[in-house]
């Protein structure tokens, strides 16, 4: 028999998801319109906000493109998240 062990996900994940969150609901953007403007599935978005799946650079630059932000202030904004969660 097999036991999974539920961990939650880093820190860092879940406030870059909440960022990302917070982000395009400040824009008035659903999923699949900031996936459309970002050109990424909105199931992958929708992962990242949940913490489930940790993107890479260029998809973090994507993301920040579609809320119309810079790469950097969605960084500083899951800093901040990450200050309020940890």
């Amino acid at each position: 028999m097999q036991v999974r062990v539920h961990t939650d996900p880093p820190l860092e994940r879940r406030a870059f998801g909440a960022a990302v969150r917070e982000l395009r609901g400040r824009r008035g953007l659903s999923v699949a319109q900031l996936g459309a403007l970002a050109q990424i599935h909105d199931g992958y978005l929708r992962a990242v906000e949940r913490a489930d799946v940790e993107p890479g650079l260029r998809t973090m630059g994507r993301i920040a493109g579609g809320l119309g932000v810079s790469l950097s202030t969605l960084v500083v904004c899951a800093e901040r998240r990450a200050a309020r969660l940890g």
